[in-house]
């Protein structure tokens, strides 16, 4: 059985483009979110980019995609408000600079995600950099 304590530091993370209209995870998601599952929207501005779905689906957290950070700084700002306007927490992927994380952050976003900070990392090693 799985308990509440761990259930709560355990995300999904759904890709945009698993939103596909032919596909409506709604009932699953929401599922998930009321087991104690947190629902995070990955790779927001990939697939199938809609404020709508962002809205429509009970996603407590977006990632915004690389591909948006390296295209528009202006977009990122523009995305984390709108997010931020539907309560919706914002991780900003794809911090590979020192000059980007400052620009990042003073956008607004609640977290960075990047090669700036670590590479994927399998569980071993990550446990190894931790002591």
């Amino acid at each position: 059985m799985v308990t509440d304590d761990i259930k709560s530091r355990i995300s999904f993370e759904i890709t945009e483009r698993m939103l596909d209209p032919k596909n409506d995870i709604t009932s699953q998601v929401r599922a998930l979110m009321d087991e104690g599952y947190e629902m995070v929207l990955d790779d927001v501005g990939t697939g199938f980019s809609n404020t709508a779905n962002v809205i429509r689906y009970p996603f407590t957290k977006v990632k915004i995609d690389k591909s948006i950070l390296d295209t528009s700084m202006v977009a990122v700002r523009d995305m984390i408000r709108l997010f931020h306007d539907f309560d919706k927490a914002v991780v900003v992927e794809g911090i590979e600079s020192k000059e980007q994380a400052p620009a990042v952050i003073e956008a607004g976003a609640d977290y960075l995600q990047g090669y700036y900070y670590s590479r994927p990392l399998p569980i071993e090693e990550y446990r190894h950099e931790i002591r």
